[in-house]
């Protein structure tokens, strides 16, 4: 971790300012973003819009969702990974997952990834590492940064925030690789990045 006091704004900011440059650049254009206006202020995400004129010079109105970012916890403790079974309303059914949640406004990144690991599995990280982050490019836009948890102990905190957490549970490295491969798990970038780090082999 490079620098501890970035709060999200910060790791927002030079997410976007990557991505923007990386398509602008393999494009070998430079465009100029108008003035957004938001027509949608939700608990945690916005819609904005906004005339953007193209390099053949026709003005074209655009549409984007913008959510709040999110961290999520791959949580280590020796060979074995915790995990959560937790009801969805969204999807109306029951998930296995890695603990994640919103980044609250002026809340560092890694103080936001040592609540969620209080709220949703009572455990506090000795070691917290970033080890990915994303912004998709798409029309939502919304950074996600995935931390690796090392070195736990106790620690609870409550969940105030309508999540129900039915179960906290542990597993290997692989079963946890073999369920994500399988469809038992939710998948996630952080599903991704665990394959990624853990199960290259599998």
């Amino acid at each position: 971790m490079k620098d501890n006091h970035t709060d999200y704004r910060q790791a927002f900011q030079q997410i976007h300012f990557q991505m923007t440059c990386y398509r602008t650049h393999s494009l070998g254009i430079m465009l100029t973003m108008q003035k957004k206006n938001t027509i949608f202020t939700g608990q945690l995400l916005e819609i904005e819009t906004w005339e953007q004129t193209l390099r053949n010079g026709r003005v074209t109105k655009f549409e984007r969702v913008v959510r709040k970012p999110t961290v999520s916890i791959i949580a280590k403790d020796g060979g074995y990974i915790y995990f959560i079974r937790e009801y969805r309303y969204e999807k109306e059914c029951v998930v296995e997952k890695f603990p994640a949640g919103f980044v609250d406004e002026g809340e560092r990144i890694e103080d936001a990834a040592q609540r969620e690991l209080q709220e949703e599995m009572g455990l506090k990280a000795g070691k917290l590492t970033l080890i990915a982050k994303t912004e998709p490019l798409t029309t939502c836009h919304f950074p996600e940064f995935v931390f690796l948890a090392e070195d736990l102990t106790p620690s609870i905190l409550p969940c105030d925030d309508g999540e129900e957490i039915l179960e906290v549970k542990k597993s290997t490295i692989p079963e946890i690789g073999r369920k994500i491969i399988n469809d038992e798990f939710y998948y996630s970038f952080t599903s991704f990045i665990f394959l990624k780090y853990f199960c290259e082999d599998l």
